[in-house]
């Protein structure tokens, strides 16, 4: 099982850093850490950070944590997944396109019904076939990728770092 201390120490590595950033095209916008200004505008780091704390501050990394974990980690049930790529992959893929969505990917992963609610029977079915679950999840992730830039070409920009990010949950 994946701890979410080291969870959290992969995701913040592939949201770039403790930075903050708006990058062009990204839909998420304003960005500090992975948390979008947008889509989470009273997440308390947002005050930390407009009240002129230092980026790196324990107290912000702190409020980066408790963010993650409140928001994801525990919802997600991630902490209970036996196999930790799949717990990393959960996590980071509810960041990166939010929580129903990287649920419904993993659903169809271990072929539950798709409703984007993470519960007991989506994580039995994760857990019964925990290194083929990663594997098949991450084959799912792939094709929301595709399913997006396919809708929205001006997001192919963003394909090597969405398949970097898959690949590494794998172990490749």
């Amino acid at each position: 099982m994946q701890t979410f201390n080291e969870s959290l120490r992969k995701v913040i590595s592939d949201e770039g850093g403790y930075l903050l950033h708006t990058i062009k095209g990204d839909k998420g916008g304003e960005t500090f850490a992975g948390i979008t200004r947008k889509n989470f505008p009273g997440a308390g780091v947002w005050g930390l950070i407009d009240g002129g704390k230092p980026h790196d501050s324990d107290e912000v990394k702190a409020s980066v944590a408790d963010f993650y974990y409140k928001t994801y980690w525990q919802p997600l049930l991630c902490g209970e997944l036996l196999d930790s790529g799949t717990a990393d992959m959960l996590f980071s893929f509810a960041i990166n396109m939010g929580s129903r969505t990287a649920v419904k990917r993993l659903q169809i992963a271990v072929h539950t019904k798709p409703d984007g609610v993470m519960g007991e029977v989506t994580k039995a079915a994760a857990n019964t076939k925990a290194v083929q679950t990663r594997y098949c999840y991450a084959l799912s992730i792939i094709g929301r990728y595709r399913d997006i830039i396919a809708a929205n070409r001006t997001q192919k920009r963003f394909i090597t770092g969405w398949l970097n990010r898959v690949l590494n949950k794998v172990g490749f």
